[in-house]
C-alpha cells in the first residue's frame, strides 16, 4: 500500500490541475445552490459520464441499455509491448450497459479500430481490446454510507501482439465501488485487484492495483462537469513487459438531453507513457429494450 501511495502521489505535479479545476468548480456550484431546486440538483441519470474509466453506482435500469461512442487522441502514447512512442487515435470506442436487473449491469468497452502514428510517418493500426463487466450494486446508500457494490471484469485478447498497441492477453480485473451524492455532486471510486497476462513471458502474470476517483457535478440543468483520476500500479520491483503502470487524468464537460448526452474531455497521462494533453469527444444515448 505504502508503494502505491508513493508512486500516486508522486504525480501530484501533473495532477494538481484537475484538483483545481475540480475545486474551483465546486465552489461555483455552492455559490449556485440556491438556484436549483433539490430534485434538479440531485444527479440521477444513468447516462452520466460513460466517457470516464471510473465506474459508478447510477446502474442502467431493468430492460434498458445506454450506448456510448467515442473518438480520441493521445499525443505521445507509448505503446504496451514494442514501447514505441506516437500519436493514438482511438476511432469508435465503444461502451454498453445493459440493465438486466434492478442492480445488475452487464457492461461492454471497446474500440473499432485504434491508429498509433510515429513520428517518422509510419503508423500501426489494430482493433481496440474489448472487456465484459458485471457490476452489481449490494448496498444502497444510507445518511452515513455510500452506496456500495463490485465489478466483476474480464478483458478478452482482441488485439494483434505483433502490431503492438495492444497486449492480446486475458486480463481480470475484481474492484469494490462506491457512489455518494452530496448535494449537486456525485463522487465515486473504485479499488481492487488486476490480473494481468505477461504477453512476453509464459507463464507469468502480474498483480496489480487498480483504483480510480471520479467526480459529476451538476452545472446547471443541461450541463455537468466530469472528472477522475484512474489507472493502475504494480508492486512488483521487476515488472514484466506490457504490465508496466498506467494512469491518466479526465476532465471535462456533458451537454445533457432529454435522452442523448454529448461529452468533451481533456485527457492527460499522470505517467510519462500515458502521453501529454490529449481529447476525447463522444456522443451518449439510452434505449429501451423490446
Amino acid at each position: 500500500m505504502s508503494f502505491w501511495l508513493k508512486s500516486s502521489c508522486g504525480k501530484m505535479d501533473k495532477c494538481g490541475w484537475l484538483m483545481c479545476l475540480m475545486a474551483a468548480f465546486c465552489t461555483a456550484a455552492t455559490a449556485n445552490d440556491n438556484t436549483m431546486s433539490n430534485e434538479k440538483k440531485r444527479i440521477t441519470s444513468s447516462l452520466a459520464a460513460l466517457a470516464l474509466r471510473t465506474n459508478h453506482l447510477l446502474l442502467t435500469s431493468k430492460g434498458a441499455l445506454c450506448f456510448h461512442t467515442a473518438f480520441e487522441f493521445r499525443p505521445d502514447w507509448q505503446a504496451p509491448i514494442t514501447q514505441a512512442r506516437g500519436d493514438l487515435y482511438r476511432f469508435g470506442a465503444l461502451r454498453f450497459d445493459f440493465g438486466i436487473a434492478p442492480n445488475v449491469n452487464l457492461q461492454i468497452r471497446g474500440a473499432l479500430r485504434q491508429v498509433l502514428r510515429f513520428d517518422r510517418g509510419a503508423n500501426a493500426n489494430d482493433v481496440g481490446d474489448f472487456s465484459v463487466a458485471t457490476i452489481v450494486c449490494l448496498a444502497a446508500a444510507a445518511k452515513h454510507r455510500p452506496a456500495l457494490g463490485f465489478r466483476l471484469e474480464a478483458k478478452l485478447p482482441n488485439t494483434n501482439q505483433d502490431r503492438g498497441i495492444g497486449t492480446n492477453t486475458t486480463d481480470v480485473t475484481m474492484a469494490v465501488l462506491a457512489t455518494k451524492q452530496y448535494g449537486c455532486a456525485l463522487v465515486f471510486a473504485d479499488f481492487g485487484l488486476a490480473i494481468l497476462t505477461s504477453p512476453r513471458q509464459l507463464n507469468d502474470q502480474n498483480d496489480v492495483l487498480v483504483y480510480g476517483l471520479g467526480l459529476l457535478l451538476n452545472l446547471s440543468r443541461h450541463f455537468q462537469l466530469a472528472g477522475e483520476i484512474n489507472g493502475f500500479v504494480s508492486p512488483r520491483d521487476q515488472i514484466p513487459l506490457g504490465t508496466e503502470d498506467r494512469s491518466a487524468a479526465r476532465l471535462g464537460v456533458s451537454w445533457k438531453l432529454q435522452k442523448l448526452a454529448l461529452e468533451i474531455l481533456a485527457v492527460n497521462g499522470l505517467i510519462q507513457r500515458e502521453g501529454n494533453l490529449g481529447v476525447m469527444a463522444g456522443v451518449s444515448w439510452q434505449m429501451k429494450l423490446p
